[in-house]
C-alpha cells in the first residue's frame, strides 16, 4: 500500500513538473513571439521613416535642381577632356556631392541617365551627351546581350559543328540590329516622319541574303513558313535586346532603338563617311560581327 502511494506521489509529482515546464516553454515562447512582433513593428517603422525621408529628400533635390543646367556643366568640363562613361558618372558624383543631399549616385544617377539620352537625341550639338549615350548602349545592349550570343556562336563553330540551339539567337539577333540600323539610315536620309519596321520588312532581307536563306532554306516545302518565322524572330531580337537591358526606362521608343544600333555600327566603324555612304543590312552586320569577334578573341585569350 505504501508503495502504491510512493509511486502515486512520485507520478503526481512528476506531472506537476511536467506541467510547470510546459508552462514556462509556453510563457517563453509568447514572450519571443512578442518580442518578434515588436523587433518587425520597430523594423517596418524605421523602413517607413527611412522611406519617407527618401521622399522627402527625392522632392526637395528635384525642387532645387536643373538637371539640364547640371548637363551643361558635365558636359562644357568633359569637352576639355575625354568624354567617356566614367567620367561622366563622375560629372554626376561632383553634383551629388555639391547638392549636400542624402541621396546616393544608385539614387540619382537614372535621372540623370534619362536627361542624357533626352539630349543625345533632342539637341544634335551636344556630340558629348551622344557619345555617353552610345557608350552605355555598347555595353548594355551590345556586349551584354549581342555579344552573349555571339559567344555561343563562336563555340559552336570552333567544334566544327553547326549547332542551331547556338547560332540561330545570334544570326537572328545581328541581322535584326543591322536592319534595325539601316531602317534609320533610310528614314534620316529621307528626313520625313520616321517609318518603324515590321516583320514583313526582313523578309527581303532574308531573300537578299545567302547567310540567311542558309538557315532559312534547308527544307525546300517549308521555306517561306521558316522564312516568315524567322523575319519575326528577327525583327523583335534586337528590341528585345533594349527592353531587357539596363536601358530598357531610357529606350522605349523604338525609333530611338533604331538610332542607337546604326549610331553604334557608325562608331564601330574606321571610316564614318565610307560606312554611311555604302551601307546595306549586310555591311552594318559584317562591321557588327568583326567588333564582337575582336572582344571575343581578347576575352578568350
Amino acid at each position: 500500500m505504501i508503495g502504491t502511494l510512493v509511486v502515486v506521489a512520485i507520478f503526481v509529482a512528476a506531472f506537476i513538473y511536467f506541467k510547470k515546464n510546459k508552462e514556462k516553454e509556453r510563457e517563453a515562447q509568447e514572450r519571443k513571439e512578442q518580442e518578434r512582433k515588436e523587433q518587425e513593428k520597430a523594423r517596418k517603422e524605421q523602413e517607413a521613416q527611412k522611406k519617407k525621408e527618401r521622399e522627402e529628400a527625392f522632392e526637395a533635390f528635384y525642387a532645387s535642381v536643373n538637371l539640364d543646367e547640371e548637363l551643361d556643366y558635365i558636359f562644357s568640363v568633359l569637352d576639355k577632356k575625354e568624354v567617356s562613361i566614367s567620367n561622366f558618372e563622375k560629372g554626376v558624383e561632383h553634383f551629388i556631392t555639391k547638392s549636400e543631399t542624402i541621396l546616393t549616385k544608385e539614387d540619382i544617377l537614372p535621372a540623370m541617365q534619362k536627361a542624357l539620352f533626352n539630349r543625345a537625341f533632342s539637341d544634335t550639338t551636344c556630340t558629348g551627351a551622344r557619345v555617353v549615350a552610345i557608350d552605355y548602349f555598347i555595353w548594355e545592349v551590345i556586349r551584354a546581350k549581342l555579344l552573349n550570343e555571339y559567344v555561343s556562336f563562336a563555340v559552336s563553330r570552333e567544334k566544327g559543328s553547326r549547332l542551331i540551339e547556338f547560332e540561330e539567337p545570334f544570326i537572328k539577333a545581328l541581322y535584326g540590329a543591322a536592319g534595325h540600323a539601316f531602317n534609320y539610315l533610310k528614314n534620316d536620309l529621307k528626313q520625313e516622319k520616321y517609318q518603324t519596321m515590321t516583320p514583313a520588312d526582313f523578309l527581303p532581307v532574308i531573300e537578299e541574303s545567302d547567310v540567311l536563306k542558309s538557315y532559312t532554306d534547308e527544307d525546300p516545302f517549308a521555306v517561306q513558313e521558316v522564312r516568315k518565322k524567322w523575319a519575326n524572330d528577327i525583327y523583335n531580337a534586337p528590341l528585345e535586346f533594349v527592353r531587357s537591358s539596363e536601358l530598357k526606362d531610357l529606350l522605349t521608343e523604338e525609333e530611338h532603338m533604331d538610332a542607337m544600333y546604326y549610331l553604334t555600327y557608325v562608331v564601330l566603324c574606321e571610316n564614318e563617311e565610307d560606312c554611311v555612304e555604302n551601307a546595306s543590312v549586310d555591311t552594318i552586320a559584317s562591321v557588327y560581327t568583326n567588333y564582337l569577334k575582336e572582344i571575343y578573341s581578347k576575352i578568350s585569350g
